[in-house]
């Protein structure tokens, strides 16, 4: 990050998490586990730049004013990343909230603004998966809504973008169930052996 904001050439709108937001990050219970897996897919340090990526949109300087004149698939804001599930920005009100797939971020404070880019500090992390692996009806039509977005912005190059990659919360219900009953027959067989 401090490297694209020194760069000349280049022009960026960068989300940082203030220090608190990051701090509830990594109190966060299923941040170990987190931590866990990214470091054994990436490695220790670029586990970091993956989550730092998430937070940047390159080539576009976008002001506080811009991003609440944003309107329709505009809305959508494709990271350094290039995640599954582009930033998208909720203007609906006066303030200004970033949306990832598994948290959204209200803008804070001042904007800094750069010759080469625009700094807007955030309340809390993106991410740019969910964090129990389930998507609720609103994230899954928020995924699809995305894909749309971005398959007519690029006709040519279709997106990975796909909703059904997640489980729905009645396909984990079921699933619950399923392993419940399993569980319970189980315990039932176990109680005919000892009953023999």
């Amino acid at each position: 990050m401090r490297k694209a904001l020194s760069a000349a050439d280049e022009s960026d709108t960068f989300f940082a998490p203030t220090n608190d937001a990051i701090e509830s990050f990594t109190n966060w219970t299923g941040f170990a586990e987190l931590e866990e897996a990214l470091v054994e897919l990436l490695g220790d340090e670029k586990w970091k730049g993956f989550l730092i990526a998430y937070h940047a949109v390159p080539d576009t300087a976008l002001t506080v004013s811009e991003l609440q004149a944003l309107q329709g698939d505009q809305r959508y804001l494709e990271d350094a990343l290039e995640a599954e599930m582009p930033l998208f920005v909720d203007n609906s009100d006066e303030e200004v909230t970033i949306v990832g797939l598994g948290s959204r971020a209200k803008l804070i404070g001042e904007e800094k603004i750069a010759c080469n880019g625009v700094l807007h500090m955030v309340d809390h992390c993106l991410l740019p998966f969910d964090g129990d692996g389930v998507l609720d009806d609103t994230q899954r039509a928020q995924l699809a809504d995305a894909k749309r977005a971005l398959d007519l912005r690029y006709p040519e190059k279709p997106t990975v973008i796909d909703p059904d990659a997640y489980e729905s919360e009645e396909e984990e219900k079921i699933e619950e169930e399923e392993d419940s009953d399993d569980s319970d027959s189980d315990d039932d067989s176990e109680d005919d052996d000892s009953d023999a």
